[in-house]
């Protein structure tokens, strides 16, 4: 089971659901260097890392599944 997966059998409200995947496909950044911009808008491309804050939240909602199915 996977993670959206997981997400869409929880009461979890869909605008929360439709936040975690824009968080890491959208992600941009600028570089500021003294208070002057230096950049445009630099695409970032990542997923969801260990040290990621929302990380162990996310591992906790796919195991719960995984032990409901196992039940």
């Amino acid at each position: 089971m996977g993670l959206l997966n997981a997400i869409d059998v929880t009461r979890i409200d869909s605008r929360y659901i439709a936040l975690i995947p824009n968080i890491y496909e959208q992600a941009t950044i600028h570089i500021k260097i003294d208070e002057e911009l230096k950049t445009n808008k630099i695409q970032m491309y990542r997923d969801i890392c260990q040290d990621d804050i929302i990380s162990p939240k996310l591992f906790t909602l796919v195991l719960e599944n995984v032990f409901k199915d196992l039940n």
